[in-house]
């Protein structure tokens, strides 16, 4: 009986290290399930998100510079050299660059792209000020308000509005964006900034300029040379700042300059005298350049004349002299008769021929003892049988 209970312990023993090695396993195999479907999980997803970074990086990787465009590209935070320039200025070229944020791209308007400003710190404050016959009238009594309206004066004291546009480009835009912009890149903002500043140097310069010169001269007489002056200083200015930006031209239109409106009426006044002595002058110019031209078609004219009796005058001498000469050569001193009654004869012939009636004269100095004896008496009757 011992030796049974023995059998059955060992039985017992047997059996419980076997289940307990079948519940190891089974764990066993559990874990590496789990463990190789979060691995799957983790290699899909970095799959999926290396798909990603790559449709990313192919889709930011490159850009293309547009017509009427010039780029500025950054590479961690720095401007990226490009033949020797931190900027691309070849219109429709395509490149490659980080993706962001590690490489970022800037993009300006080409130097061939002309921008405007306007300065209307010098104009009235009322925005629905009138322009044009309206505002010429003006109003004697109205109040200027010196805290509000906007003025400049000029060298004689007087007090005018005045609006400037400046027409500008950008032809450095590495100089342009230290100029301007923050480390947002925002173009916005910095094209809003350097707006800001060519107003405040308009602002200067026609405050400067208009202190130099006459009202008269500056709006009435030499607009161009004022307005080409104020852009003289506008170009210096911005030259001595290397704002990366070029000035062309700088503009003060008819409607954008006027006197205040308690001087408007006589303002008024005095442009149309102007006027009508500049069409008073116009006019005297236009008839002396008519004058002028008639002028000189009349000395044309008798300078042609002249040629003309000059050429039939040195004929006719040369033909006098070549007769004279063919004279002299058969002329005899000795016997002059002889040389004379040959020529004389010759050109009563030639004189004769022209005459139709011909007489022959007697020599007597009393008339009614002349004899007079007509040659080829029938020569007309002739004619008319003829006929």
């Amino acid at each position: 009986m011992a030796h049974d209970h023995h059998e059955h312990g060992e039985s017992c023993e047997h059996h419980d290290h076997s289940h307990e090695h079948h519940d190891n396993s089974q764990v066993t195999g559990e874990a590496e399930k789990a463990v190789g479907k979060a691995l799957t999980f983790i290699f899909t997803a970095m799959r999926f998100f290396m798909l990603v970074l790559l449709f990313f990086v192919i889709r930011s990787g490159y850009f293309t510079v547009d017509s009427g465009q010039q780029v500025i590209t950054f590479k961690f935070k720095k401007i990226m050299m490009h033949g020797g320039e931190g900027f691309i200025k070849d219109e429709g070229s395509v490149h490659l660059i980080l993706p962001k944020p590690f490489g970022e791209v800037l993009k300006f308007s080409s130097a061939h792209t002309p921008q405007l400003v306007s300065g209307s710190s010098f104009w009235p404050s009322g925005v629905g000020q009138a322009l044009g016959d309206s505002a010429q009238a003006g109003d004697s009594t109205a109040d200027l308000m010196m805290g509000n309206d906007g003025y400049v004066l000029t060298a004689d004291q007087y007090l005018y509005h005045v609006r400037g546009h400046l027409t500008y480009r950008v032809v450095n835009p590495v100089r342009y964006y230290k100029s301007f912009y923050s480390k947002k890149l925002d173009t916005e903002d910095g094209d809003k900034r350097a707006k800001d500043v060519l107003r405040n140097i308009i602002d200067r310069t026609l405050t400067f300029q208009s202190s130099s010169w006459s009202v008269d001269e500056a709006h009435y007489v030499s607009q161009n040379e004022f307005m080409q002056e104020c852009l003289e200083s506008i170009r210096k200015e911005v030259m001595t700042l290397n704002l990366g930006i070029e000035c062309d031209r700088f503009d003060i239109k008819p409607e954008d300059r006027k006197p205040i409106a308690q001087l408007s009426g006589s303002f008024a006044g005095v442009s149309r005298s102007i006027t009508d002595a500049n069409k008073i002058v116009s006019k005297a110019q236009e008839m002396k350049a008519k004058i002028i031209s008639q002028a000189r078609q009349d000395a044309y004219s008798s300078e042609q004349d002249a040629e003309v009796f000059k050429s039939r005058l040195i004929s006719s001498l040369k033909n006098r002299s070549e007769k004279f000469s063919a004279f002299l050569s058969v002329y005899d001193k000795k016997n002059p008769e002889k040389s004379i009654l040959p020529f004389y004869m010759t050109t009563l012939s030639h004189a004769l021929r022209k005459v139709e009636n011909k007489f022959i004269i007697s020599g007597s100095d009393n008339p009614n003892n002349q004899i007079r004896i007509k040659l080829s008496p029938f020569s007309n009757e002739d004619k008319k049988g003829e006929k």
